[in-house]
């Protein structure tokens, strides 16, 4: 079986805070657990678009020991570890950004949305709704048909399988 590309962001594994203002249930680190468990082989690559973990961090090792190929964490704005912590809690690369072409598309991932016009896909985590941070940046608002936001609140605390994301690009 070919392998797959997982995409996921912002976990915000032991998060309390975004559990305390109501963004999410106080089981989202266990559900998304299951969940990686659940979606990812162990031939699959799964890329991380930032904010891992948040508390509880001798328990990152744990959370990402699922069979997988390979885990890349593009670092996110709460990724305050240094890159050799990340690589000996899990993850095989630590990136700021990287692109691929993929299914005949040129993707950039990053944690942040950003402005760039060379690719063809654009995909970030960061935000977690629409307006998460409306009024900080008029990139923040996302009205570019080539930007996908991974957020782990609409994908029901999933990862996504890159080729079903490609695949609705191409069909545009």
């Amino acid at each position: 079986m070919k392998p797959k590309i997982w995409v996921i962001s912002d976990t915000h594994f032991h998060h309390k805070g975004i559990v305390s203002v109501g963004a999410r249930p106080p089981h989202h680190t266990e559900l998304t657990e299951a969940n990686l468990n659940r979606c990812v082989g162990a031939d699959d690559i799964l890329i991380h678009l930032g904010d891992v973990i948040f508390a509880k961090m001798t328990k990152l090792e744990r959370l990402l020991d699922f069979p997988c190929a390979s885990k890349i964490l593009v670092r996110g704005n709460h990724d305050n570890q240094s890159t050799f912590w990340y690589l000996r809690n899990g993850f095989d690369a630590v990136v700021d950004s990287f692109s691929i072409k993929y299914d005949g598309l040129d993707v950039l991932f990053t944690h942040k949305p950003q402005k760039f016009f060379f690719f063809l896909l654009f995909f970030h985590g960061d935000l977690h709704t629409l307006s998460h941070r409306e009024g900080e940046s008029e990139w923040y608002r996302l009205d570019s048909p080539r930007h996908h936001l991974f957020s782990l609140e609409w994908e029901a605390y999933n990862p996504v399988q890159l080729k079903n994301i490609t695949t609705k690009y191409k069909n545009q």
